[in-house]
C-alpha cells in the first residue's frame, strides 16, 4: 500500500514538474520575443539623447488635401522636459516648454497660450525629452518610410489625445533623424525633415525660459487672460 502511494506521489510530482517546465518555457519564450532592430535602434538613440538642436522643414497635408506653404525654423530640446520650436517661415511662432508649462507664442497676433506640459506627452517634441521609456507611452511597430525606403518606427500613443501616430526614420548608418511624420487627431499630416542636427552638445537652460513680452496677451490653460 505504501509502495503504491509513493508511486502515485512520484507520478504527481513528475507531472507537476513537467507542467512547470512547460509554463516556464512558454513564459520565457514570450519574454524573449525578438524586438525589431529598428525599434531597438530608436530606443537606444532616445535613451542616449540629452540635448538636440537642428534646423527643420515642415510640410503639412491637411485632412481635406490642402497643402499650406512649407514652414521652416529651428528645434532645440534638453532633458528632462525642455524643448523649443522657433518657426521663422512663413510666420514667426514659438512653442516652448519649461518642463512645467508649454507656451504657444503667435507673434503676429501678439498672443500666448499656456498649457500644462504633461498634456503633450504624445507630441514629437515631448517624447525626445521625456524620462519615460517609449514603450510606456507608445506601442511600437515597424513600417517602411515611403520616401526614404527605410524602416520607420510607427509610434501610436497608448492614451487617446491630439496625436494618432508618429513615424520616425533614423539614418541607417548613424544616429541621425532623417524624418518625423505626425498624424494628428483631425487627420492632418505633418512631415518634418531636419538639417544641421547636433546631439548632446552643451545648451543653456535659459533658452527654455519664457518671458512674456510687453503688450502680449497671455491665455492660460484654464482660460484666464492677462496682458503684460
Amino acid at each position: 500500500m505504501i509502495s503504491k502511494l509513493l508511486s502515485t506521489v512520484k507520478l504527481l510530482a513528475s507531472s507537476l514538474f513537467c507542467l512547470l517546465v512547460v509554463i516556464f518555457l512558454t513564459f520565457s519564450a514570450a519574454l524573449a520575443k525578438p524586438v525589431d532592430p529598428a525599434v531597438e535602434r530608436l530606443v537606444s538613440f532616445i535613451d542616449r539623447l540629452q540635448t538636440i538642436d537642428a534646423e527643420f522643414n515642415q510640410q503639412v497635408e491637411e485632412a481635406d488635401g490642402h497643402t499650406p506653404p512649407l514652414s521652416r525654423g529651428r528645434f532645440s530640446a534638453k532633458r528632462p522636459g525642455l524643448f523649443r520650436w522657433d518657426y521663422t517661415e512663413p510666420f514667426e511662432q514659438m512653442i516652448l516648454s519649461d518642463g512645467n508649462s508649454v507656451y504657444y507664442y503667435e507673434i503676429d497676433l501678439a498672443q500666448v497660450t499656456k498649457t500644462d506640459a504633461h498634456l503633450l506627452e504624445d507630441t514629437p517634441a515631448a517624447f525626445f525629452v521625456s524620462d519615460k521609456p517609449l514603450s510606456k507611452t507608445f506601442s511600437l511597430t515597424v513600417v517602411e518610410d515611403k520616401i526614404w525606403k527605410l524602416p520607420s518606427v510607427r509610434m501610436v500613443p497608448l492614451k487617446e489625445g491630439t496625436v494618432q501616430e508618429i513615424l520616425l526614420t533614423l539614418h541607417p548608418n548613424k544616429d541621425e533623424v532623417l524624418s518625423l511624420t505626425l498624424l494628428d487627431s483631425l487627420g492632418n499630416r505633418s512631415r518634418f525633415t531636419f538639417l544641421k542636427m547636433r546631439y548632446n552638445k552643451a545648451m543653456e537652460a535659459d533658452r527654455f525660459q519664457f518671458l512674456l513680452p510687453g503688450g502680449v496677451d497671455l491665455i492660460d490653460d484654464v482660460g484666464n487672460n492677462q496682458t503684460n
